[in-house]
Formats: structure tokens, sequence, C-alpha cells
């Protein structure tokens, strides 16, 4: 079996993995019993048991209470629908379902039909399903995209970007995009049309959408608070 270093997952796995996730991946693994070993200095890395014969069965048997109660929870969750759509969620439910033992499985009904978590304020739209779908497919196909966009004032404009991430905050979806200059947040529920374009792009390497959200969601509270303070 081949040793891989964290450079090489990162390589393998692309620009939405850091060093950072490749080690907490690993822990994650680690601790649901998929043997694991480590070879330290230079040439070493990591690498399955040579025995390890990988099942679903294998990790769902090894689930606690609570990391049922954590997956089947968001399987039902708003977010998803927006992005999958309710048959193929239906379709993981089920899927998961039979891999799980008879007292899990009991667990896991139970969870799906006493606990439902519904991010959406009240009065808000979060966004068309269908534009979230198709900024979902042109994020992976890095593909350009346009739309017409209405803002806060009222005010509507056409918009020419290449989508990079979808948010959801508060149960409200955001298309992360840039125009060539500046990379910027739109609120899908704010489009009025959408369409995709045969114009490809290339996606940037050092993006980090994380990081892009949390300074921008820092930003809008700042303007927010400067609006209400007349400065």
């Amino acid at each position: 079996m081949s040793v891989a270093s964290a450079l090489s997952l990162m390589i393998q796995f692309g620009s939405f993995t850091t060093e950072r996730t490749i080690y907490r991946d690993i822990d994650a693994l680690s601790a649901v019993g998929v043997p694991i070993v480590a070879d330290a200095g230079a040439g070493g890395g990591f690498q399955l048991a040579e025995e390890f014969e990988c099942s679903v069965e294998a990790l769902t048997r090894s689930m606690s209470d609570t990391e049922l109660e954590l997956l089947f929870m968001n399987l039902s969750s708003r977010g998803l629908r927006d992005l999958a759509g309710e048959l193929p969620l239906r379709t993981i439910f089920l899927k998961l379902l039979h891999t799980l033992p008879p007292d899990k499985q009991t667990k896991a009904r139970w969870i799906q039909n006493s606990i439902h978590l519904d991010p959406t304020p009240w009065h808000a739209e979060s966004g068309s399903p269908e534009f979230i779908r198709m900024a979902k497919q042109a994020i992976a196909t890095q593909c350009v995209v346009e739309f017409v966009y209405k803002s806060a004032q009222g005010v509507t404009s056409s918009w020419r970007v290449q989508p990079y991430g979808l948010v959801s905050k508060a149960g409200l979806w955001f298309l992360v995009a840039t125009d060539g200059q500046n990379m910027r947040a739109f609120r899908i529920a704010r489009m009025r049309d959408f369409w995709l374009t045969t114009e490809s792009f290339v996606r940037s390497g050092a993006f980090n959408l994380q990081a892009f959200w949390s300074e921008w969601v820092e930003q809008y509270h700042g303007d927010q608070v400067s609006e209400a303070s007349g400065s």
C-alpha cells in the first residue's frame, strides 16, 4: 500500500484542502477506527494498515448516538434541500439507513421524524433553488455566469462573474463571485435571471471561502454601524 504525505494529499484533493484539514481528517478517521499508519522522516507519510478493508457498514456500526443525530438532523435541513433537491436527500437517507444495525435504524428514523432544522428567518426569501443549483454547477465546472440583480436600494443591474462559492447565512443564500476586479457576495434572492455561459475560467488556488466570508461579514456589520450612526 502506497505512502502519501500531507503535501501530496493536498495536491491530490485540490485548492479546497489545506495541511490543517488533512491532519484533521486523519484524526477523524482514526477516531472511528480506520487504522492509519504514520511514517515519520524523509519519504514518510500516511498509509492504511495492510489488512484494512473499508466498508460503509463498518463505519456506520461505530457511530455514536451523537454522531447519528448530527448526520440525520442535517439530512433534513433546508440548506441541503436547496442544494440537492428533495429526492436525492431521501435516497441518501435510505442508503445510509440500510447500512445501520437495526437499533440504529430505529434511532435514525426517530431523529428524522422528531427533530427538524429550519434556519430560514421569518418573512425572508432564501433564494431560488433553481438558481442555487445552477450556481453550484457553475462553481464545480468553473463556468462564467450572468444574472440580473436588484440591490437593497432597488437598483437593477446586469452582472457577468466568475463564481467561487455558495454560502448559506441564516437561511439566506449568497453567491461569492468576482467580476475580474473585486470578490463580492450577491444575495441569490435578489437575482431576477440567472444563466450559465459557455465561457470557462481558472479558479485561483489562493482563494479561501471561509476567510473571505468572515472578512465580508465583518465589513458588512461595520457598514451597518456606520449607516446607523450617520457617519
